[in-house]
């Protein structure tokens, strides 16, 4: 899950997951696709306390605007969410979400 719904450029989101079960040596498969569906990030997350994090930077140099697929498996688990990246996050920041 990603700490807001919406990005700006320039801006890193903040993935978070939690699990109750913890796997011996087995990290979290995380990816991130752009509006494109180019992989921008992919990667393995270990635990800390039943929770894994990761960071992923909103470029400023091409910026691709709109919905960001975000997909997580580990172990039997499988979790998708999204988020959205825009050039203007004013109509956003009523909402809080893009400050």
């Amino acid at each position: 899950m990603a700490d807001k719904s919406a990005y700006i450029p320039g801006q890193t989101v903040l993935l978070s997951a939690s699990t109750t079960k913890i796997f011996s040596f087995e990290g979290l498969k995380l990816s991130v696709y752009d509006p494109k569906g180019n992989q921008i990030y992919a990667g393995s997350l270990y635990p800390t306390e039943g929770k894994f994090l990761a960071n992923v930077f909103m470029t400023t140099v091409n910026p691709v605007f709109g919905t960001y697929h975000v997909v997580a498996d580990y172990g039997t688990q499988h979790s998708e969410t999204s988020f959205e990246a825009s050039a203007d996050c004013d109509k956003y920041r009523t909402n809080r979400t893009c400050n």
